[in-house]
């Protein structure tokens, strides 16, 4: 045989063994890359999922907490029996939150779940109060914390459905 011959057919070889080995690690590549894309688009899926769910029951306790409100009460000034069915029904949505906050604390991200925990914060001195069974002078007497807290529930719920919708608009799938 020729070395002329034998030459160009051994760098053929080699060059198609190399071609082979570089496909199978493309081929690896592209695998690795499709299971992080399916990861990535779960995590989202499930992530928006807690988002609608969480801002569902948000929007619940933002409305009975907004039942607390003083304006609302004007109403309803000679009815304490009114007052403090309105303070359990806070209470039990507060109670419902918590433990869907809870329950999706895993898939969260770490800004919205610490504005939700600061609304959790916020609540609980009403749901306390509310599981005491209070008298109509202490109903009245509690009405303007009751104001406080309602306004920063309300302030807190706008934080979050901010947060959602950054965390929603910076995540591709």
């Amino acid at each position: 045989m020729k070395i002329e011959f034998i030459i160009p057919t051994v760098i053929s070889v080699i060059a198609i063994i190399w071609s082979f080995f570089q496909s199978k690690i493309i081929e690896k590549l592209k695998n690795e890359n499709a299971k992080k894309i399916l990861v990535h688009k779960v995590q989202f899926e499930t992530e928006f999922e807690v988002y609608k769910e969480i801002w569902g029951h948000l929007v619940k306790l933002r409305n009975s907490a907004k039942s607390l409100a003083p304006e609302f009460y004007k109403i309803y000034q000679d009815d304490p029996e009114f007052k403090k069915k309105q303070i359990v029904e806070f209470g039990k949505d507060i109670i419902k939150f918590n433990e869907l906050i809870d329950e999706n604390k895993p898939f969260c991200s770490l800004e919205v779940l610490n504005l939700l925990l600061e609304i959790k914060e916020l609540s609980m001195p009403i749901l306390h109060y509310g599981m005491k069974n209070p008298t109509e002078d202490q109903i009245i007497q509690g009405w303007s914390e009751f104001y406080t807290v309602m306004n920063n529930i309300l302030s807190r719920t706008d934080s979050v459905c901010d947060e959602i919708r950054n965390r929603i608009g910076n995540i591709y799938v």
